[in-house]
């Protein structure tokens, strides 16, 4: 990687601002594409269009207290960001504990980002989200990952017990109570 430095931008630089225009100069994850909301990789493919933001960042607080000095810098790391090469900020509420959660704080969190002069909202495009209208999807995607990982380790297992059991039938038989108990996954 190599280093840009404040000389060549104009503008102070870090190692995030050096990612970030080395990734759009190489135009990696190019094309993306956008349905509008965020979705899995199939759904964004099937349905979305070429995405209009060079980068998309976001803003994660939980809604269950108000902010203090570190979120305002997250705040302007990732809005500033998004505002300086052209991309989106979501604001994504993780509302992940109903009980210690209230309006009265969302409604906070909502009116200090605007305060500091940031937006979710461009050309129409509200970037306002909760993380609770996602957990059927963040579910399954776990799932998704369990049964690659334990697949995985199932190949490893099978090579190793080919590798060390001396013939293809004791592997088979070392093998076979592992594969048995996962025809559930």
């Amino acid at each position: 990687m190599s280093e840009i430095t404040e000389a060549q931008t104009g503008r102070a630089t870090n190692f995030i601002r050096n990612i970030i225009e080395e990734d759009l100069a190489a135009g990696v994850n190019q094309p993306r594409l956008w349905c509008g909301h965020p979705a899995p990789y199939s759904e964004q493919a099937a349905n979305g269009v070429p995405d209009p933001a060079k980068i998309r960042t976001r803003f994660p607080p939980e809604p269950n207290g108000y902010l203090h000095i570190g979120h305002a810098k997250s705040i302007c790391l990732n809005f500033g960001l998004a505002r300086d090469y052209g991309g989106r900020c979501h604001m994504r509420f993780d509302d992940t504990n109903p009980v210690k959660e209230d309006q009265e704080y969302v409604d906070g969190i909502l009116d200090s980002v605007r305060w500091l002069g940031f937006t979710w909202e461009h050309d129409g495009e509200k970037n306002l989200y909760f993380a609770s209208s996602y957990f059927e999807y963040m579910y399954q995607f776990a799932e998704h990952l369990v049964r690659i990982i334990f697949r995985s380790i199932l190949c490893f297992l099978l090579w190793y017990a080919l590798e060390n059991c001396g013939s293809a039938a004791s592997a088979a038989n070392a093998c076979s109570t592992i594969f048995s108990h996962s025809s559930s996954l």
